[in-house]
């Protein structure tokens, strides 16, 4: 399926838009592809397993989401054993997730995210998955959450986050250039794991450390 540029879908009640294919939803700078309700929340955009790889979600404001309400689909966009390109993005007013990768390598770059009722993006252990330059703001929870091994951080700005700004568990992770202020845990929180890569990352205003190691 190809949704061209400035086309809107409009979910007129609680209802989810599973792939099971490809999907190829890219709009332009100027011309955004919107997924919203009729006033109304939605569920969520929800990449199976049995989803091509190639399938790319860019240039698209995704807003007034949920979740699916079955596992592991538990954000506005979801990738379980996939892994879409989610790129240059608006994810705004969802209640759950932003974004939730299950056993996902998918590239999470230059999206902006905000007014997120859980975690903005969301890593499980079975991903590697790499998220850079994407701005996060209002997250009522943790900004970004990595739990699998070898995953990158790099250059992404947080603020406004109700909890830590970047929790990472694993082996071989790279948190670095990133911007993080406004939170009201730890700016980065490391749970466990080994050989991280903290480099060149600015943090202020976190309300207990700025860096915590467990």
């Amino acid at each position: 399926l190809i949704i061209e540029p400035g086309v809107e879908i409009i979910f007129e009640g609680n209802y989810r838009f599973d792939i099971f294919g490809k999907l190829i939803a890219v709009g332009d700078s100027s011309n955004y592809i919107k997924f919203t309700g009729n006033g109304n929340q939605w569920m969520s955009i929800n990449f199976a397993d049995a989803s091509d790889d190639i399938s790319a979600v860019e240039y698209c404001i995704i807003e007034d989401a949920s979740e699916s309400g079955y596992e592991p689909y538990y954000g506005a966009i979801n990738a379980n054993q996939s892994s879409p390109t989610i790129k240059n993005n608006i994810i705004q007013n969802c209640s759950k997730y932003g974004i939730y990768l299950y056993y996902s390598n998918s590239s999470i770059s230059k999206n902006q995210l905000s007014g997120i009722g859980i975690t903005a993006i969301y890593s499980d252990q079975y991903s590697t998955s790499t998220i850079s330059e994407n701005t996060l703001s209002s997250v009522n929870n943790d900004g970004i959450i990595v739990l699998g091994e070898n995953s990158e951080i790099i250059n992404n700005t947080l603020s406004n986050i109700y909890s830590n700004g970047i929790y990472a568990q694993g082996n071989n992770i790279k948190i670095e250039q990133n911007i993080i202020s406004g939170v009201s845990s730890n700016g980065i929180y490391l749970s466990s794991g080994s050989y991280f890569s903290i480099k060149q990352n600015n943090l202020s205003g976190s309300g207990n450390w700025a860096l915590n190691v467990e």
